[in-house]
């Protein structure tokens, strides 16, 4: 923490805490009914650790990992509680084992869990509120915050640190990884579509997995060359 300027220092506390609020008060929030599906929770926990410990994109030193299609999912189809654990946990696991800074690693479990937490009582709040149109329109909203949350959060962090234009930082946030953040809006969208929307889903999951490998891979070969 030493090394951090001053700003900075305090920007990380005021995360932390805030990332510690909101999964605290994810327990305590009684009006989402959803039920928990454990393989479902299993399945997302795993894969938001596969997806953080892929080779990151690197933009003026904002590091990413493809985990926002686990997430979202989990923000839809699990109650509250259970996605904001699964983004805490899956992010700690996953930093802890490519041996992060405990400072880097609490704030990414943070943003990851103020993201999730944002998103999910949005869609929960909306869904509990039992409009016609709740489904759809709370899953689209919910995609809008948890992306403004995650992308705010982070260009604000590397901001401070390296002294830019807050608005250079968060454009070149929004615009570094436009498939997941498609395919995030697609899945919402496809909420509507109870029928289709489950195997839909699963296809884009894989989809979209699939190719952050791919040109994560061939990110590792160019830089090598």
């Amino acid at each position: 923490m030493k090394q951090f300027p001053p700003a900075l220092r305090n920007y990380l506390v005021v995360v932390w805490a805030l990332g510690l609020l909101a999964w605290s008060a994810s327990w305590f929030l009684d009006f989402d009914s959803r039920a928990l599906s454990w393989p479902l929770a299993a399945v997302l926990l795993a894969l938001v650790i596969v997806a953080q410990s892929l080779p990151h994109h690197v933009l003026r030193g904002i590091k990413f990992a493809p985990d926002t299609l686990p997430l979202f999912i989990a923000v839809l189809s699990l109650p509250l509680n259970a996605a904001v654990n699964i983004a805490l946990v899956g992010t700690v696991i996953a930093q802890a084992l490519r041996r992060r800074r405990g400072s880097e690693v609490a704030f990414n479990a943070a943003v990851t869990t103020l993201s999730v937490f944002g998103g999910g009582i949005i869609c929960a709040g909306l869904m509990a509120a039992g409009a016609t149109w709740g489904v759809p329109v709370a899953a689209l909203i919910s995609a809008a915050v948890f992306y403004l949350a995650n992308s705010s959060l982070v260009a604000g962090a590397v901001t401070l640190q390296h002294r830019l234009s807050y608005g250079r930082i968060w454009r070149d946030v929004v615009g570094a990884e436009p498939l997941d953040h498609v395919l995030m809006f697609l899945v919402a969208g496809l909420v509507a579509l109870p029928w289709a929307w489950k195997p839909i889903v699963a296809g884009l999951l894989a989809a979209g997995l699939a190719m952050r490998i791919v040109q994560a891979r061939y990110t590792v070969r160019q830089v090598g060359a």
